[in-house]
Parts: C-alpha cells; structure tokens; sequence
C-alpha cells in the first residue's frame, strides 16, 4: 500500500513537471497572483516600519546590526546593541530561521519585549525579492514529493494499526502506548 502511494505521487511529480516546463503561462500566472501566505495573513507591511528607517532624534548615525548565531555571545552583542538606545536594531539571520521555528533564544527576547508591554507581529519583509524561477519551483516541488515519500516509508507500517494510549487515572501521566493490530 506504501509502495503504490510512493509510485502515485512521483507519477504526479513526473506530470506536473512535463505540464510546468511545457507550459510557461502556469508560471507567469503562479507569479502574478498575491500570494503572501502566513505572513500575509498576519499582517500587511506598512512603509513606516521599514526596520532601516532612522529618526532624527536617533542617537545613531547608523542602525546597529547584530548577526544571530545561537550562543551567549549572541544575548551579550544583542544588548550592547540595545543598550545604545539607538531607535532601531536590526537582527540578521546568517542561516534561514522560519516563522514557526524561532530558536529559543530569541523567543527569550521577544517574551521580554511582551513583558515590558511591547508588541511582537510578524509581517513580509518589503525587501525581499519573492521572485521565483520556474526551475525553482520545480525543484522545491520535487523536494516536497521526496520528503513525503521519505515520511510515508517511516510513518507507513503504522497503517495497519490501532493505538491505545494507557494512562494512570489519578494523574492523567502516560503508562504505555499500545499498538494493536487492526
């Protein structure tokens, strides 16, 4: 059953690829369309949050930047930055770092900044170029059909099964998981 579901979706990923390289208009149509995704769904940027932008009462001439690596070096530049009192910082990421994947360290940061009664929003960076080519659309496509066939080869033997999951009434702790057989 694994096997036929893997076969299913490189067959797709074969057709997909035939019609996206045949046919160039999917790609200008794919381009031309709003799609903001998470980001856009959160907010819309707006022009006087440019994180560069630099007031006339900074104390700064330039915005400090600070390059996050995930070590205390990091916490120590990133308040010295802070503590300049410039009215922006602007933190660069040397590895990509998703939304819903933020390293602990600075979701420290952003709980204070919370906690001192800020606000912490996500919104799609004005400049960045979105830009996508087809053969990176292709190949991003492509990744996707291998990590899902890679995901069904892992998860797959688990089709044949039910879970129970024993628990102490008391407490609510977990005593066992028990996979039976359907």
């Amino acid at each position: 059953m694994v096997f036929m579901r893997n076969v299913m979706l490189l067959f797709m990923a074969t057709a997909i690829v035939v019609v996206c390289c045949v046919n160039e208009e999917l790609y200008a149509s794919y381009a031309s369309e709003d799609s903001g995704g998470f980001l856009q769904s959160i907010e819309n940027p707006t022009q006087d949050s440019k994180p560069d932008e630099v007031s006339k009462d900074n104390k700064c001439e330039v915005t400090p930047q600070v390059n996050f690596i995930d070590t205390s070096s990091f916490d120590e530049e990133f308040s010295a930055a802070l503590k300049k009192k410039c009215d922006n910082v602007t933190v660069k990421f040397l590895t990509p770092t998703q939304t819903n994947k933020i390293p602990g360290r600075l979701d420290k940061w952003f709980s204070r900044v919370v906690k001192y009664g800020g606000t912490v929003k996500a919104e799609i960076d004005p400049e960045v170029d979105e830009g996508k080519s087809i053969f990176s659309i292709i190949f991003d496509f492509i990744a996707t059909i291998a990590a899902e066939i890679k995901e069904n080869a892992l998860y797959g033997p688990v089709e044949n099964y039910n879970a129970i999951i024993y628990y102490q009434k008391s407490t609510g702790d977990i005593t066992r998981v028990f996979f039976k057989h359907k």
